[in-house]
Order: C-alpha cells, then structure tokens, then sequence
C-alpha cells in the first residue's frame, strides 16, 4: 500500500511516542508531503501500531 506521509507534531515521553496526536493532524510548517510504502507488520523494522490521519489539503496543489 502506497501512502502519502510527512511530518507531524508529536511528544516524546521518556524517549518514547506519546500518546497518539488528535487526528486530523497537519503537517509541520515547512514540511513536505512524500509518499511511502507500507509494509506487514511482521516484516517492518520500525512498527507502528497507530497512525494519525493528515487533514487533507484540497486547495493546495503542494500537497496533491
């Protein structure tokens, strides 16, 4: 699965993800939108059990 990701405000708490950022959640000022590809959880190095969703930009070719 091919998904469109970037950087998003999210805390740390003893070096650890914290809880999961209100979705929609938008992009940090300045950041770009890239795409990825998602893997199986078993065959990823990084595992992510939540996802916040991106609040979806329609008027703003940038991030289409």
């Amino acid at each position: 699965m091919i998904v469109k990701v970037c950087e998003v405000e999210w805390e740390l708490n003893k070096k650890m993800a914290a809880l999961l950022p209100q979705s929609p959640v938008v992009c940090v000022e300045n950041g770009t939108l890239d795409q990825v590809r998602l893997v199986l959880l078993t065959a990823a190095k990084l595992r992510l059990g939540e996802i916040p969703s991106l609040q979806w930009y329609v008027n703003q070719p940038q991030y289409l």
